[in-house]
């Protein structure tokens, strides 16, 4: 059973003797058993055929519509649709103690190993601080493969979450820049700027996938479902926060490409401020104007964006196919694994986990 996707403009979806057929100007590139064809996207203006759409329709294949980017259209659903039976039991499993626990020990195993292959590959040989957390990252796995409490768990993500941006700041070589720790709302510096823009850009791009699935972005497992928050976008935003987001923070830093003037907004690193405004946050009161943070400015702003775009372009190992994948299509394969759990169709669910990719001659490169 499997995913097709269609993303070359021009490309349309067919029926050549029985089978789902790829086709571009008259020509099958591409064919597929109809009965082994689970779900379709089609992205930009690629199409579908009227015959196609019949045959998939009845076989109960939804068919999802998005844009070149990527951003979520429309869907398409047949009836019996798989989506509404994918949400009653995502719905069933956020109630169900020990699946969502297994799940939830499934997402971390493999954020912590992102965090680990994040800070021994940035660090080098001369970082022996965040060498040493990556270690003790490492050493926290075996208790994930083991213990069903969600509240445990999410224990053991703050233990490492605290090992590794502690190791994180030892990976920034730039003296124009100094890191002291996780902030946010607003955000202190100028590097946590760019982490907390970077994790909003990424929201988007997960809610899309999970939308795309057939999900509902706000029954997660992790993340608890009463907050009014996107709390399945949060749960699968986290594997792909390390791979995404801090390895293109770390780029641009350390290279240079960004510089303090590509910042906006006020340094809060005395304490007694850092403190009124956590106090101002907890309690819902406004901000004050002083206490703004720190944001990047237009031109930072814009090569943020135009790099963190660049990324999804950019092959991965996949190693749930043993193909190299673009990270959009990773992302989106991703979200039907967890569409496929939920309904029981897959007994686990295995995190995208970042892996040394094989060098010509030997050795390795970093993805």
């Amino acid at each position: 059973m499997s995913l097709l996707m269609v993303q070359q403009p021009g490309y349309r979806v067919a029926v050549r003797n029985g089978a789902i057929a790829v086709l571009h100007r008259d020509q099958v590139v591409a064919t597929r058993p109809a009965h082994e064809v689970t779900e379709v996207l089609l992205f930009g203006s690629a199409t579908i055929t009227d015959d196609a759409r019949d045959l998939l329709w009845r076989q109960g294949v939804d068919i999802v519509f998005l844009s070149a980017a990527g951003t979520f259209r429309a869907r398409y659903q047949s009836r019996p649709t798989t989506a509404g039976r994918r949400r009653v039991g995502q719905y069933a499993m956020s109630l169900d103690t020990e699946r969502r626990a297994a799940f939830v020990a499934g997402l971390l195993a493999g954020k912590l190993r992102n965090q680990a292959y994040v800070l021994r590959r940035a660090a080098g040989s001369d970082q022996a601080r965040a060498l040493a957390n990556a270690r003790s990252i490492r050493a926290l796995w075996p208790r994930l493969e083991s213990e069903r409490d969600v509240e445990v768990l999410r224990g053991l993500e703050g233990l490492a979450g605290r090992l590794y941006f502690e190791g994180f700041a030892g990976c920034i070589r730039n003296a124009r820049f100094t890191f002291d720790g996780r902030n946010r709302r607003p955000p202190r510096d100028p590097i946590n700027a760019c982490l907390s823009f970077g994790y909003t850009m990424l929201e988007r791009r997960v809610e899309q996938a999970v939308l795309a699935a057939g999900l509902d972005p706000y029954v997660g497992f992790l993340h608890d479902a009463d907050r009014g928050a996107s709390s399945l976008t949060l749960d699968l935003m986290e594997e792909f926060r390390p791979v995404v987001v801090d390895r293109l923070v770390l780029r641009l830093i350390n290279r240079q490409q960004l510089s303090p003037d590509d910042f906006r907004g006020v340094d809060l690193a005395p304490t007694a401020d850092a403190q009124a405004v956590d106090a101002a946050v907890a309690s819902g009161d406004p901000v004050p104007m002083e206490f703004r943070g720190v944001h990047l400015a237009d031109e930072g702003r814009a090569l943020f964006i135009r790099e963190f775009n660049l990324q999804w372009r950019t092959p991965y190992l996949y190693a749930a196919t043993g193909r190299y994948l673009e990270l959009g299509d990773v992302l989106r394969q991703q979200a039907f694994q967890i569409a496929r759990v939920v309904e029981g169709a897959s007994p686990r669910y295995q995190a995208f986990v970042l892996h040394d990719r094989p060098a010509v001659g030997g050795g390795a490169v970093e993805e």
